[in-house]
């Protein structure tokens, strides 16, 4: 188990920015090629649209990662923590995920 202080000692490296920049353009890259159509339809029960995916991953970063590493870090909206976490109960109240596909009509 990483200790938390082994933890902040790594969160404060200025090489961290970059490389998180780099993989969320790498991420954003992988959608590209979707339409709009394609990014937001659930089209099964076990998997969530994509574009709430890259929303879920941007809430867990600021979430674990910013909040708990930057000092008077502030989330960019209050909602984004009940929309974007499907299933970290101790984070706090949650958006039930959804047991049917969307549909796409």
């Amino acid at each position: 188990m990483i200790r938390p202080s082994k933890h902040r000692a790594a969160a404060s490296d200025s090489s961290l920015a970059p490389r998180y920049a780099a993989i969320r353009e790498r991420t954003i890259a992988l959608a590209a090629p979707l339409s709009e159509a394609d990014a937001q339809v659930q089209s099964m029960p076990d998997a969530s649209p994509t574009k709430w995916h890259l929303a879920h991953t941007t809430w867990f970063f600021e979430t674990f990662v910013l909040a708990e590493f930057v000092a008077g870090y502030r989330p960019v909206h209050p909602l984004y923590a009940y929309l974007f976490n499907s299933y970290y109960v101790a984070a706090g109240a949650r958006q039930a995920v959804a047991s049917e596909p969307a549909s796409s009509k």
